[in-house]
């Protein structure tokens, strides 16, 4: 983009902005592994009919991390990334669908042309993956132009395979960037760029998490947690605000519903924003201290002493229950 004299371009990856950084002074191999993340936005343009909804978008933001390794040091790398990717889609709540390892084919100019880089990469790859005992599907030609990945595919509510993280092995940018450390000898060495997106873009990340759950997150990861609704505005609302402010202070998201409208209502729209606890206040909850709930999907209602439903609650925040 041309403006006032100056050329202004949208940063489509933060790779090239990594390999500045850690070029900018001396490295030796004590320093390595060296990881560098960053949440950063980034802007594609991608074609009119790739675009999907949030999966697919021109402006995404992302956790990109590159770790910087010596050669001894690629396969504890990589199986360290793989299984931080493993625990925050199983935190998530989300099934990885299988696990792919992306190679090269035979087609030149679609890939960094060095045989022997590519030999070493695939080979390290699929050995350490076979160390691991993890399955995989092996899919040739689907690499990334400077090197092999380890792709986690997930399915989506309309049973299409995506991307959800992935761990990319490079030889090509530390040349290209001339990135180099000081080994045990004092010579010169070139490190290795592993490339690790934890949990796709937050664009994509929500897509898959609104079709997994259909929009009935479990109650940690849920954006409203509890709603109250008091019977009587004038007779309960303040215990209602008290109660809702006691809830933020415990760290828990929580709103009132103050409109002049009747509770039948309310207590359905809670219900459609699924919101996972309604809390009726009235009468015998101000008297008695206590809290009358209805959680997402159940018809009962149950009445607990305040204490107990904020201890009740925050255990199933804490633990992340599904």
């Amino acid at each position: 983009m041309e403006y006032e004299d100056e050329t202004y371009v949208l940063r489509p990856m933060s790779c090239p902005h990594h390999m500045i950084v850690y070029n900018r002074k001396l490295r030796s191999y004590r320093d390595l592994p060296l990881r560098y993340a960053e949440i950063v936005t980034q802007h594609r343009h991608e074609a009119s009919g790739a675009l999907s909804g949030l999966e697919r978008v021109r402006a995404m933001t992302l956790t990109d991390s590159h770790i910087f390794a010596r050669r001894d040091q690629i396969k504890d790398e990589v199986l360290s990334a793989y299984h931080l990717i493993q625990q925050a889609i199983n935190d998530l709540g989300i099934k990885i669908d299988y696990v792919e390892l992306a190679l090269r084919d035979k087609e030149k100019g679609k890939f960094h042309d060095d045989d022997v880089l590519w030999d070493e990469a695939e080979a390290l790859m699929k050995e350490l993956l076979d160390e691991a005992d993890i399955e995989y599907t092996v899919m040739e030609g689907e690499a990334a132009f400077y090197g092999p990945k380890i792709d986690i595919q997930v399915r989506t509510a309309m049973d299409r395979v995506i991307t959800m993280s992935t761990v990319q092995l490079d030889f090509l940018l530390p040349e290209r960037f001339d990135l180099t450390y000081i080994g045990k000898d004092g010579e010169k060495h070139r490190p290795v760029v592993i490339h690790r997106g934890l949990i796709s873009t937050w664009e994509r990340l929500v897509s898959i998490l609104l079709e997994h759950y259909k929009g009935a997150f479990p109650t940690w990861l849920a954006p409203k947690q509890v709603r109250l609704i008091p019977v009587n505005l004038e007779a309960h609302g303040r215990y209602a605000e008290n109660l809702n402010n006691r809830l933020i202070d415990e760290g828990l998201r929580s709103d009132t519903d103050f409109r002049e409208e009747n509770l039948g209502y309310k207590i359905r729209e809670a219900q459609t924003e699924k919101i996972p606890y309604s809390l009726v206040i009235g009468d015998n909850e101000v008297e008695e201290n206590a809290v009358t709930y209805r959680k997402y999907g159940e018809k009962n209602q149950t009445t607990l002493p305040l204490e107990e439903f904020i201890t009740m609650i925050k255990k199933e925040v804490r633990e992340r229950a599904k």
